[in-house]
């Protein structure tokens, strides 16, 4: 006659669930979790039925595409890695599919999930606008990733300053004088060692430094030194 109070756990978490009436009509109690790994079965334990009711959770498996980033620098400038996972299968024989852009490239197409462990492919932006990543050649569904490439200005004006900078200060603190020839020249090697150096991975100065990817301050420090020590010879 005293309804039961049911508690639903799924590994560290539980949650009540309480009826506040009897009998008809039956009472449908919706079960979720927010990251599922694989189906699974649920158990159900109340007070007048110690051994529980038994439920089966099915959870579809699909690819699932993430990125840390949501625009990178356009025109081949930059790129972000692109991580691949299967949801909703804990243990499974090596998968073998295709990671598809609708612009710029993918450093490896083809790409293997094996061992639960997820995969990882780069992208790298192609002009400007709007990349959609998908993946495909397999039979599970998969979300699309949208990825904005933007037009580069902050890339190219830190490069363009950088140079004007560093040319600037080799001339002041050497010989001659600051004219409208050496202000052109600096940005213009400061602009080449850059896009070099991003576009192309071609590193035009004597310089060993960590590459750390694609960032503000490598930028503006890249074309610093190109326009303080100039192109190298080599």
């Amino acid at each position: 006659a005293v309804p039961d109070t049911i508690y639903v756990s799924y590994k560290e978490e539980s949650f009540p669930l309480a009826i506040r009436r009897i009998n008809f009509p039956p009472l449908n109690f919706p079960v979720s979790y927010l990251n599922p790994l694989d189906s699974l079965r649920v158990k159900i334990l109340t007070i007048n039925n110690p051994l529980g009711y038994s439920t089966f959770l099915p959870v579809e498996p699909a690819i699932v595409l993430t990125s840390t980033r949501s625009t990178i620098q356009g025109f081949g400038l930059q790129e972000t890695p692109i991580t691949v996972n299967l949801k909703g299968v804990s243990a499974y024989r090596p998968i073998t599919l295709k990671i598809i852009s609708s612009r710029g490239t993918i450093d490896s197409s083809g790409l293997t999930l094996s061992n639960d462990s997820p995969g990882e492919v780069m992208l790298r932006s192609e002009g400007s606008g709007t990349i959609q990543v998908n993946a495909a050649g397999t039979n599970y569904l998969s979300n699309s990733l949208t990825i904005d490439a933007v037009f580069p200005w902050l890339f190219l004006i830190l490069a363009v300053v950088g140079g004007l900078l560093g040319g600037i200060g080799k001339r002041y603190f050497g010989d001659g004088k600051i004219d409208f020839k050496l202000i052109v020249s600096s940005c213009i090697i400061g602009l080449i060692v850059a896009v070099a150096y991003w576009g192309l991975g071609i590193k035009l100065i004597d310089f060993t430094f960590e590459d750390r990817g694609y960032n503000e301050a490598m930028v503006l420090g890249i074309g610093l030194l190109a326009g303080y020590f100039g192109i190298s010879k080599k």
